[in-house]
């Protein structure tokens, strides 16, 4: 394997990542695999779980959309409320408005694209001024799309963040095997 493909590794992924390549803890198509997750991941943040529901293929787009949909109201409503309290200028408010109408956009990230603030202070501030909403995890329950169980594996993808937790999540490498190999490198974990 090319060593330019460890390069978007830190030291001692790198080191953990040769140690099981050469030993064919795994294979070189899983760690590529790691990598592609790895940089959607930098790229992009963390997923919502809408995101990784529909990359596991537990629920439809269709089901995504209906749940943004519905929650258009209550957020229309409250950049209205926003800009009565001079937090939003008219004009925004306006803006945000239209485009919803006029395409059907998702309004907490019309608000992010247009430099008002990000998605989840939107969403924060929402669930703490305007009382909470419904999240969709319990949206898809409530109509029986997806399991608890399902949620949970969702969940758990949300948390990857490096090599060892990947490798464990996706059944790749016993843990305590990764534990092993960690102390024998000198990695902190």
């Amino acid at each position: 394997m090319d060593e330019h493909v460890f390069e978007a590794l830190d030291k001692d992924e790198r080191k953990l990542a040769k140690v099981l390549l050469k030993n064919k803890l795994i294979t070189e198509e899983n760690f590529l695999k790691y990598l592609e997750f790895k940089k959607v991941h930098d790229d992009k943040g963390k997923q919502f779980i809408g995101q990784v529901l529909l990359d596991l293929g537990y629920m439809q787009q269709s089901d995504l959309d209906t749940f943004v949909k519905e929650q258009q109201g209550p957020y229309l409503k409250f950049c209205g409320t926003l800009e009565e309290e001079g937090f939003l200028m008219k004009e925004d408010v306006a803006k945000i408005k239209k485009l919803s109408e006029e395409a059907g956009a998702d309004i907490v990230q019309l608000v992010h694209d247009l430099n008002i603030m990000t998605k989840d202070n939107f969403i924060k501030l929402f669930e703490k001024r305007a009382g909470g909403r419904l999240r969709l995890g319990d949206w898809l329950k409530m109509r029986g799309l997806v399991t608890s169980e399902q949620i949970d594996k969702a969940k758990e993808i949300q948390t990857v963040n490096n090599f060892s937790d990947y490798l464990a999540l996706n059944g790749l490498v016993k843990a305590e095997i990764v534990k092993k190999i960690k102390d024998k490198l000198g990695i902190v974990y």
